[in-house]
């Protein structure tokens, strides 16, 4: 077929009105424009098409028709303004600015960050966060850590040990002595002295010795984390691995300054920021929840527990081809019970079987909430659409979620409660 132009010049030639020449392109630009790329759609609406360098998501605390978080994506972040007002300033493809309360805000995602731990060593605060790095070192009273992005300096009053990247301290309470843990499970206590190329230095009953780094699995030090008294307004995850806690932050020509409530201060370049999420906003990740009770019945002597942000065998949250960052790993039959308070409105959440269980497993979930049954899933298969649901909580005070098998031959019944949330009154 010829061109739109070519297609005027003949008609023109053979003495076709004028008015009819227009007419007929115009009916040819309409049967091609859904051929077209489309432009990116106005701020505001749910969804900004992004292209290369724009990598960014907006998760925002604003409800779509089909009960799922507004979404701004393919931005790049130019600022972030603190003050009574916090605001985030953004810029999309086709360099149009726009801003959002950060009040509003659920996190900012950089579209190409996928959570792991890429360093050999983290060095665990009392705020809960973490720092990774590949070589530790002290003097006086700091640890010195050598990051992907620079030397960190981290009082040791601010931190409550060190262990490898693939492990954590799991220490919930005070210990009167340092302690330096071994691979093989023993330990020595003592008082912690340095830190250096030789290994740590740890002063105790048998005298001060160095124990060499590939000797330790971690060091645990005296004293209790520190409690959120309702500082803490940010965590913002690295891609290295490191996890902080912030009371502030701040983004000004490319660098993210991050302030935390143990008075931990760093500046680091916001290409080296994979995720920011707000903690205490008008919206509650049920996995940040500690549970109530949790019971799951073994299959053939093997218990599976509660996994949080990931599913039931530790995996990535794939559910359709698509991974969520947010949400709840169940292996049926279980259980689990959390207490609210009575703080929340609604409850959102989509259910469906993980991508892992393949054609074996088949099951649903039932929720009551402060007793009360007040939904059932239909049966789950791997492969399903996702569909999200949103249930009023009137400010309730326990939510129960039990998922059960389907059938007795059923196997790999991992459900995947993704994206599940709470909304404040």
């Amino acid at each position: 077929m010829p061109s739109a132009p070519f297609s005027c010049c003949l008609l023109r030639r053979a003495g076709t009105p004028r008015f009819f020449s227009a007419a007929l392109i115009m009916a040819i630009v309409v049967c091609l424009q859904p051929l077209m790329p489309s432009p990116p759609m106005a701020l505001g609406r749910t969804e900004i098409n992004g292209v290369k360098g724009e990598d960014w998501q907006l998760l925002l605390a604003r409800l779509t028709r089909r009960n799922q978080f507004t979404k701004i994506v393919g931005i790049q972040l130019i600022n972030i303004q603190s003050g009574r007002t916090p605001e985030l300033l953004f810029k999309n493809r086709a360099g149009q600015s726009g801003r959002v309360s950060m009040a509003g805000l659920i996190s900012a995602r950089n579209l190409t960050f996928s959570p792991g731990l890429t360093s050999k060593w983290r060095i665990f605060l009392k705020d809960g966060g973490w720092i990774c790095g590949q070589k530790i070192t002290s003097h006086g009273q700091n640890f010195h850590l050598e990051t992907s992005f620079g030397l960190v300096t981290v009082p040791l009053n601010d931190a409550i040990g060190l262990g490898k990247s693939s492990r954590g301290l799991h220490t919930h309470r005070a210990a009167a002595h340092d302690r330096v843990y071994f691979p093989s499970g023993g330990m020595i206590k003592g008082t912690f002295t340095a830190a250096g190329a030789r290994g740590v230095e740890m002063h105790s009953a048998l005298g001060t010795e160095w124990t060499p780094w590939s000797r330790i699995e971690k060091l645990v030090l005296g004293g209790l984390p520190t409690r959120n008294k309702g500082g803490t307004k940010f965590a913002v995850t690295l891609f290295n691995g490191s996890m902080l806690k912030a009371t502030s932050i701040q983004l000004v020509n490319g660098l993210l300054g991050i302030h935390t409530i143990t008075g931990v201060e760093l500046k680091v370049p916001i290409s080296t920021v994979g995720e920011i999420d707000m903690i205490g906003g008008k919206v509650t990740w049920l996995a940040s929840v500690q549970p109530d009770t949790y019971r799951q019945t073994p299959l053939f002597g093997q218990p599976w527990p509660l996994q949080r942000n990931r599913n039931a065998v530790g995996g990535p949250l794939h559910v359709d081809g698509i991974t969520y960052s947010h949400g709840l790993g169940m292996e049926a039959p279980c259980s689990v019970t959390y207490q609210l308070g009575g703080q929340y409105r609604y409850f959102l959440f989509a259910v469906q079987m993980d991508d892992s269980a393949k054609a074996t497993g088949r099951g649903y979930i039932s929720i009551r909430i402060d007793g009360h049954h007040v939904y059932t899933s239909k049966v789950l298969n791997a492969g399903m659409p996702v569909h999200f649901v949103r249930l009023p909580l009137h400010g309730a005070g326990t939510l129960s979620i039990s998922a059960r098998s389907a059938s007795y031959l059923a196997t790999r019944c991992r459900i995947d409660l993704l994206d599940a949330a709470l909304l404040r009154k």
